[in-house]
C-alpha cells in the first residue's frame, strides 16, 4: 500500500458504498445490524406489511364489509369456474371447426394450382377464401357429385369465425374485469373500502352475465343452409352442447 494512502479515505469510500447498499466486497462495519440499508427498508416493508394487515383485520371485524367481501370473493371464484369451462369448451370447438374445413378442403376439386373450389347450390364456383370464379375458370373444372359444397365450406368457415370472435371477447373478460378485480379485492397493501368491494361485485356481475351472452350465440347457426354431409352433422350435434350453463348465484 502506498505510504501516502490515508486509511480514513478508505472508511470514507466504505461508508458510502455502505449508505448506499453497493456491495464492494468489504464486511460491513459502520451500519450493521438495524442501521443497515438493507435491513431498514427490510424492516420497513415488514411493518408497512404488519398495517396493511391489521387494516384488513379491522375491516373485516366489521360485519357489513366481511359479508360484501365474502359475497364478492365467491361470486369472483364461481364466475372465474364459469369462464374456464366457456373457453375450455370454446377451444375444443375451434379445433374440431379446423379439423372439419381441413378436411373439406382434403375432399375438394382443386385448381391447377392446388387452391380448393366448391361449387354452390346456384352453380357458381367459389375458392375457399372467398374468390368466385369466372365462367372460364369454371369451364375447365371437373367437380365431383358427392364433393363439399360452398354452402358446407363456408357454413363450416362462418363458424369458425365466430368461435374465434367469441374467444377473444372471453379473453378480455379475463384480462379486463376478473383478474383486476382479484387482484384489487385481494390487495393486503391497501385494502379495498367497502365502496370499492360493492364496485367489484358490480363489475364482476356484469361481467358473468356477459358470459351468458357470449356462450348463449349458437356457433351452429352457420350451418343451416349446409347439405347433412355426416361430418357437418357430427360437428353441428357437438356444437349444441357448447352453451355453458349458468351458474346460479
Amino acid at each position: 500500500m502506498s505510504e501516502d494512502f490515508d486509511p480514513r479515505q478508505q472508511d470514507f469510500i466504505d461508508l458510502q458504498a455502505e449508505l448506499s447498499g453497493a456491495p464492494n466486497g468489504r464486511t460491513a462495519r459502520f451500519l450493521t445490524g438495524e442501521n443497515a440499508p438493507r435491513n431498514k427498508e427490510e424492516a420497513e416493508k415488514e411493518k408497512a406489511r404488519r398495517t396493511a394487515q391489521a387494516m384488513l383485520d379491522d375491516l373485516l371485524l366489521n360485519p357489513a364489509y366481511k359479508e360484501a367481501w365474502d359475497r364478492t370473493s365467491d361470486l369472483l371464484n364461481r364466475t372465474q369456474d364459469k369462464l374456464d369451462a366457456a373457453l375450455l369448451k370454446n377451444a375444443a370447438a375451434i379445433e374440431r371447426l379446423e379439423t372439419l374445413l381441413a378436411d373439406l378442403e382434403d375432399k375438394a376439386a382443386k385448381l391447377a394450382d392446388g387452391t380448393a373450389v366448391f361449387r354452390a347450390a346456384d352453380g357458381s364456383v367459389w375458392t375457399a377464401d372467398g374468390r368466385r370464379l369466372s365462367e372460364a375458370e369454371t369451364a375447365s373444372l371437373s367437380i365431383p357429385e358427392d364433393a363439399p359444397s360452398w354452402e358446407q365450406y363456408d357454413g363450416a368457415q362462418g363458424a369458425l369465425d365466430s368461435a374465434r370472435a367469441r374467444r377473444k371477447r372471453l379473453s378480455g373478460i379475463q384480462d379486463d374485469v376478473l383478474d383486476p378485480a382479484r387482484e384489487r379485492l385481494n390487495d393486503q397493501e391497501n385494502p379495498p373500502s367497502l365502496d370499492e368491494v360493492e364496485d367489484i361485485e358490480k363489475d364482476v356481475q356484469r361481467a358473468d352475465a356477459a358470459i351468458d351472452e357470449a356462450t348463449q350465440n349458437d356457433l351452429t347457426k352457420p350451418f343451416q343452409q349446409a347439405s347433412r354431409e355426416p361430418a357437418l352433422v357430427s360437428v353441428s350435434e357437438e356444437l349444441d352442447n357448447l352453451a355453458i350453463p349458468t351458474i346460479g348465484r
